[in-house]
C-alpha cells in the first residue's frame, strides 16, 4: 500500500480528550482540588513582596531619615515569611500535582498499549506499522515528558495573574484598568495562535508517522530491497519523508517566533500603561509613591507568569497534538473487558463457524462457505496442502481477522482464546520473564511446573542460572525446539479455554518431533483445541479431522473414518506414511 493510500489511526477531538482526562482523574479529584488550593495559596504569597515594598516606600517617605521605623521590622518579617511559606507551599504543590499527573499519564500509556495490542491484523495492515510505532514511542513520550511539567506551571501562572490583577485593583482601581487594557493584546495573540498551531503539529506528527513507516518497512523487508536493488529508491523515499518532517518543524518554529513577538509587544504596551497611569495618578490625585511602586512591581512580577503562560501554550499545543493521537487509539480501540470463566458453556459448541468466507483481495477468495464446529474439550485437527486456507481459518477463529462473509461465534470471551503459531518468540530477558509474559503474577513454582509439564525439565537444568538465565540474542542461546517448549509452557500458564495451534511445533526436527508432540498433548489436556497439523501424526491424535482444500472443507471425521472413506485424507496419509524416513519427514504446508 502506498503512502498516499495509507490510512491512519483516528485522532481524538477535544471532547474525547476531555472525557479521557476525566476518566483518568476518577478517584483523584479531591487530591487535585487540594493541590490546586496549595498553588492558590502560593500565588497569593507572591502579592506580599510588591505590596510590602510599596508599604516600605511610603513608610520611609513619611518618616525621619535618621530613624528606623518600628513597623519596618514587621515589614521585613512579612517579606521573609511570605518567601518561606510561598516557596514551601509551591514546592509541595508542584511536586504533588506532578505525581498525580505522572500517575494519570502512566495509566494512559497502559490503556494505549492494551488498545494497541488489541488491534486486529487487518487494522495494522490498513494503517501501517509506522503510525502505530510513532504513537507508541514519540507521542506517548511527548505526553509523559511535557504534561507533568506543563500543567503545574499553567495552574501556578493562571493563579498568579488573576491575583495580581486583583492586587493592582486593590491598590487603585485605575491600575486594575491599566492591566486590563493590555489584556486584549494577549487575547489577540492567543486567538491567532491557538487555532493556527494544532493543524501544524498534527501535520508534523503525521509526517513523522510516514517517515517511520518508510524506515520500518525498508528494514523489515531489507533482503527483498537488496535483492531487487531498490535501496536507492527506498532511501529517496525516506529522504523525502524526512524533508516533510523538517518543513513542518520549521513552520512550527516560525509560528512560535511570531507568537512570541506578539507577546513581547503586549508586555511593552502594558508597562507603558502602568507607568503612565502612575504618573497621572501621582500628578492629579496625589497617589503615594509607595502605591505606584507596588503597582509597577506587581506588573514586573506578573510578566514572568504571563510570559510563562504564553510560552507554555506552545508546549501545550505540542502535547495536545500527541495526546489526541494517543486518545484516538484508547477511545476507538479500547480492549474489551475479560469475561469470567462462568461464561464458558459446558455443553454445546464452544466455537461455531457458519458459512465463513474471506479474501485478502476481492478477486482472490481464500475461504469459501466454511462450516465448522468445535465442542467443549474437543481437539480438532485441520489438514490440507499449502495454500488451502488453514492459517487464514485459524486466524479468523482466533479473532486476528474478521471474516468477509458468514459468522464466527464463540461461547467464551476472545481473551480466553489463545493463538499460537510457529513463530515462537524469546525475548532478551530472563527465562522467568519470558515465561511470566503469559502470567505476570505467577510464582516461580507455577513457572517451573508449567515448564516441567511440557517436558522442559532438561532445558531448565541445562541453563546456568535456572530461571534467572538471560535468553535472547545477547544471552544464552537455546534451540528451536526449546523455544517451542517455552511457547507451550506460556500456553499452560495463560490457561485459555480454547487453544489454536497453527503449526506451533513446525520447526521441530525428527529427533524432537515426538517430544514436542507429547508436550503439545499435555499442554492441550483439558481444554478445547484446534490444531493446524503439519504432521499427520498430530492429526491422528485429535478427536476429529477436517480436510481443507482450496478454501473449502472437503472431508470431516475421525482418522479411521477418513481412511475408510478412501478420499483426500487417505491419499495424504498414504503419501505421509510412505515417505516418512528415519532422517526426513514430509510436511503438508
Amino acid at each position: 500500500m502506498s503512502d498516499t493510500e495509507m490510512q491512519r489511526l483516528p485522532v481524538a477531538d477535544w471532547r474525547e480528550m476531555r472525557n479521557e482526562i476525566t476518566e483518568l482523574a476518577e478517584g483523584k479529584k479531591l487530591r487535585i482540588a487540594g493541590i490546586l488550593l496549595l498553588l492558590l495559596i502560593s500565588a497569593a504569597t507572591t502579592l506580599v513582596l510588591p505590596l510590602t515594598i510599596g508599604w516600605i516606600v511610603d513608610t520611609v517617605t513619611a518618616s525621619e531619615a535618621s530613624v528606623i521605623p518600628a513597623v519596618f521590622w514587621w515589614q521585613l518579617t512579612a517579606l521573609v515569611a511570605a518567601a518561606l511559606i510561598g516557596g514551601g507551599v509551591e514546592f509541595f504543590g508542584m511536586v504533588a500535582l506532578g505525581r498525580v499527573i505522572d500517575t494519570m499519564v502512566a495509566d494512559l500509556r497502559e490503556k494505549f498499549m492494551a488498545a494497541t495490542l488489541d488491534l486486529t491484523e487487518t487494522e495494522v495492515e490498513r494503517v501501517g506499522v509506522g503510525d502505530i510505532v510513532t504513537r507508541a514511542a514519540s507521542d506517548t513520550r511527548n505526553v509523559s515528558d511535557e504534561l507533568p511539567a506543563i500543567l503545574p506551571t499553567l495552574s501556578a501562572a493562571i493563579f498568579t495573574i488573576v491575583l495580581t490583577v486583583i492586587g493592582a485593583a486593590a491598590i487603585d482601581w485605575r491600575f486594575g484598568i491599566a492591566f486590563l487594557l493590555a489584556a486584549p493584546l494577549y487575547v489577540r495573540a492567543l486567538r491567532w495562535y491557538l487555532p493556527a498551531v494544532p493543524p501544524v503539529y498534527g501535520a508534523l506528527r503525521s509526517a513523522d508517522s510516514t517517515r517511520g513507516e518508510r524506515v520500518l518497512t525498508t528494514l523489515t523487508a531489507l533482503p527483498t530491497v537488496t535483492a531487487f536493488q531498490a535501496g536507492d529508491a527506498r532511501i529517496n523515499d525516506i529522504q523525502s519523508a524526512t524533508w516533510d518532517v523538517a518543513r513542518w518543524e520549521v513552520r512550527a518554529r516560525i509560528m512560535q517566533n511570531r507568537f512570541f513577538s506578539r507577546i513581547n509587544l503586549a508586555e511593552a504596551v502594558c508597562l507603558l500603561l502602568i507607568v503612565g497611569c502612575g504618573f497621572v495618578l501621582a500628578a492629579r490625585y496625589g497617589t503615594s509613591l509607595g502605591s505606584i511602586t507596588a503597582a509597577s512591581l506587581l506588573f514586573l512580577q506578573v510578566t514572568g507568569p504571563i510570559s510563562m503562560l504564553m510560552f507554555v501554550m506552545d508546549d501545550l499545543q505540542s502535547a495536545a497534538a500527541s495526546l489526541a493521537r494517543v486518545v484516538g487509539v484508547t477511545k476507538n480501540y479500547a480492549a474489551p473487558a475479560a469475561a469470567p470463566d462462568s461464561t464458558v458453556r459446558r455443553t454445546g459448541p464452544v466455537v461455531s463457524v457458519r458459512d465463513a468466507s474471506f479474501s485478502y483481495l476481492p478477486e482472490h477468495p481464500v475461504l469459501n462457505g466454511v462450516d465448522l464446529t468445535l465442542h467443549t474439550g474437543e481437539h480438532l485437527a485441520i489438514v490440507g496442502t499449502s495454500g488451502s486456507g488453514k492459517t487464514t481459518l485459524a486466524r479468523l477463529i482466533a479473532g486476528v481477522r474478521e471474516p468477509s462473509g458468514g459468522t464466527i461465534e464463540a461461547s467464551v470471551h476472545r481473551s480466553r482464546i489463545a493463538y499460537l503459531n510457529q513463530e515462537g518468540r524469546v525475548f532478551s530477558a530472563t527465562l522467568r520473564e519470558n515465561l511470566a509474559f503469559a502470567a505476570p503474577d505467577a510464582s516461580d513454582e507455577s513457572l517451573t511446573h508449567a515448564l516441567s509439564l511440557v517436558g522442559g525439565d532438561v532445558l531448565l537444568s541445562s541453563l546456568p542460572g535456572g530461571l534467572d538465565t538471560e535468553l535472547g540474542e545477547e544471552g544464552h542461546r537455546i534451540t528451536a525446539a526449546d523455544v517451542q517448549l517455552i511457547a507451550l509452557a506460556r500456553l499452560v500458564l495463560h490457561d485459555p479455554a480454547v487453544a489454536i495451534l497453527d503449526e506451533a511445533t513446525a520447526e521441530a526436527d525428527s529427533r524432537n518431533s515426538a517430544l514436542l508432540d507429547e508436550a503439545t498433548a499435555k499442554a492441550l489436556h483439558g481444554r478445547s483445541a484446534i490444531v493446524i497439523a503439519h504432521r499427520l501424526s498430530q492429526a491422528r491424535a485429535c478427536d476429529r479431522i477436517v480436510v481443507l482444500e482450496r478454501g473449502s472443507i472437503v472431508e470431516e471425521g475421525t482418522h479411521d473414518e477418513l481412511l475408510d472413506a478412501a478420499g483426500r485424507y487417505a491419499e495424504l496419509w498414504a503419501v505421509y506414511s510412505a515417505d516418512i524416513q528415519p532422517h526426513s519427514k514430509v510436511r503438508l504446508g
